[in-house]
Parts: structure tokens; C-alpha cells; sequence
């Protein structure tokens, strides 16, 4: 039985001897949908839903695209954290029309309506020096 709040882990970011397509060992592939009104979430690249997305180590920029399929609760809150090593960069978190943007290194959540945004971009930037 699942209890409200329930907590989803998922993963993403950039790690050697990954590319930028699914990398078996690397890559986790989401479940199907469950069933009823339960919230589900996952990463949407070329053909996969995926749990854990792992990039390209030297991409200078990535988006990443999180689907949210509603639930019985449309509010939900997204709390992330993060394993960085020291970087000129930036990660923001943004909806696809870039009405908002928060900085993913200086905030660590997100509270959104799923009845209204059902799709985020996470982007990575390197700048250069």
C-alpha cells in the first residue's frame, strides 16, 4: 500500500564513458504507468521513459526532459540534490516556454501543479573561462 506522500528517486547528470543516448549500465528504463491515480515521472529521451538518465561527460550543454503524469494530488513537489564537482556552470530547471527559471545549485525544490505543467527541461551549461 502506498501512503501520500510517497517519495520517487530518480537520476540524471553526466559521468565518463557515458553517451548521449540510452548506455545500458548506466540508464535505468521506468516501469509502465501504474495503474489508477498515481503520480508517475520519468526522463523522455529519443524512445525511452528512464528512471536514471546519464549523459556525455563533455557535452558542454544537456537538456533533460521530465514528463509528470498526474496523480490523485495535481500539486506535487520536487526536492532534488546534488553530487557536483567544481564547475564553471550552471542547472536550472525551467517548463518548456521558459516562464520561470530556478537555479537547481542554489534552490533545492520545486512545488508545481501537474494539472497545468506536465513537462520540465533540466539544463546544463558549461561556461567557458
Amino acid at each position: 500500500m502506498l501512503t501520500w506522500p510517497f517519495k520517487v528517486e530518480m537520476g540524471f547528470g553526466q559521468v565518463p564513458g557515458a553517451t548521449d543516448v540510452f548506455d545500458s549500465g548506466l540508464d535505468l528504463e521506468s516501469p509502465p504507468s501504474p495503474p489508477g491515480e498515481s503520480l508517475h515521472a520519468w526522463f523522455e529521451t529519443q524512445d525511452k521513459k528512464l528512471f536514471q538518465d546519464f549523459r556525455n561527460a563533455f557535452s558542454e550543454k544537456q537538456i533533460w526532459t521530465l514528463k509528470l503524469q498526474p496523480g490523485g494530488n495535481d500539486n506535487v513537489e520536487l526536492n532534488w540534490t546534488h553530487e557536483q564537482v567544481t564547475f564553471a556552470g550552471s542547472l536550472s530547471i525551467t517548463d518548456p516556454e521558459g516562464t520561470f527559471s530556478l537555479n537547481m545549485f542554489e534552490v533545492n525544490n520545486l512545488e508545481i501543479n501537474t494539472g497545468q505543467i506536465d513537462e520540465l527541461h533540466i539544463i546544463f551549461s558549461l561556461e567557458e573561462k
